[in-house]
């Protein structure tokens, strides 16, 4: 059964959602807020997929107001016609609109009044959770340049032509029904889907000219963290490495993202210890210290605070679903 983000919402989470009253005087001056990525609420951790369809007057899925998710969402637009802050933005929303928010961009709903919709809530495992490989595709990845922030703005407010929006809603209805019947293979049925649509949507992102839109300077950023999560990296070494200043780097980085380089590291670790809790039977000391950690506490802080649980939770609640189980 699907949730609303209200009733499965942690409760520092639902903080985190709840208008803030001087932000809501003045909804196209919104800061971004930065936030790790956390499970959509109403998922778990092996499948971060939550797919809502909202025919805009009797449901909601949280409060209207200003606020901002640690995790990735779009919404498509099927009937109706209203509009959407983002950050400092309006966006005009009419059928066929698909608007992709990433984790820490502030976000305001309350104009999708009367707008039929699908709403849907992942994180990026949803797209591969193999080694957390995930987490630093190239930039030739399509999946996830529908994912990356412009300057412009344009590759996330995107038009499906018309002839192409029943295939859409296919896919968003397909990815429904696998949540909802969860037969056998419907991880990657999901996933397939997913990818379908953001695929589709970089597409349509691209501009005129451009078959594929590039970011080198991530790349070289995510092969460095790559590279040395394990340890203690800084700011300053990666700056130092792919040749830029630590602010300009962080300007670059959290433009094009939504997360600075330093969440990047943490996120980064935190994949790692997602794995290495389900898939070994390593105590929490040594995936803390194998996932970049000297101090367990700090680990196990920021675990929680990412995900809402303790890694102990984690290992032996709702994380036993990422085992393998088809054949």
């Amino acid at each position: 059964m699907l949730h609303t983000l209200r009733a499965m919402v942690p409760s520092a989470l639902a903080a985190a959602l709840r208008p803030d009253p001087r932000s809501a005087a003045r909804p196209r001056k919104l800061p971004l807020r930065p936030t790790f990525i956390r499970i959509p609420p109403g998922a778990s951790p092996g499948l971060p997929v939550v797919i809502d369809r909202l025919d805009g007057m009797t449901r909601v899925l949280h409060d209207g107001g200003p606020h901002s998710h640690g995790f990735f969402s779009f919404l498509f637009a099927v009937r109706g016609e209203g509009s959407m802050d983002i950050g400092r933005r309006r966006v005009r929303v009419e059928p066929g609109t698909m608007v992709i928010t990433v984790p820490g961009e502030t976000h305001d709903t309350r104009r999708l009044r009367g707008v039929d919709r699908w709403a849907v809530s992942f994180t990026p495992d949803a797209l591969g959770t193999s080694a957390a490989a995930w987490l630093f595709p190239s930039s030739d990845q399509a999946e996830w340049l529908a994912l990356l922030r412009r300057p412009s703005g344009s590759a996330r407010t995107l038009v499906v032509p018309p002839g192409e929006r029943l295939v859409w809603k296919r896919h968003l209805a397909d990815i429904a029904g696998e949540i909802r019947l969860r037969h056998r293979g419907y991880r990657e049925a999901i996933r397939a889907h997913l990818k379908l649509i953001l695929i589709g949507a970089a597409r349509l992102a691209a501009e005129p000219g451009e078959p594929e839109a590039r970011a080198p300077l991530l790349d070289e950023v995510f092969r460095v963290i790559e590279a040395g999560f394990a340890r203690q990296l800084s700011l300053s070494e990666v700056a130092r490495t792919v040749g830029r200043s630590p602010a300009h780097l962080t300007t670059v980085v959290r433009t094009q993202t939504g997360l600075t380089v330093q969440q990047w590291v943490i996120e980064r670790r935190m994949a790692e210890a997602r794995q290495r809790l389900v898939a070994t039977d390593e105590n929490v000391t040594v995936v803390a210290e194998r996932s970049g950690y000297q101090d367990p506490s700090l680990f196990s802080r920021h675990f929680r605070r990412a995900h809402g649980m303790t890694p102990g939770e984690w290992r032996h609640g709702e994380a036993a679903i990422l085992r393998p189980v088809e054949r």
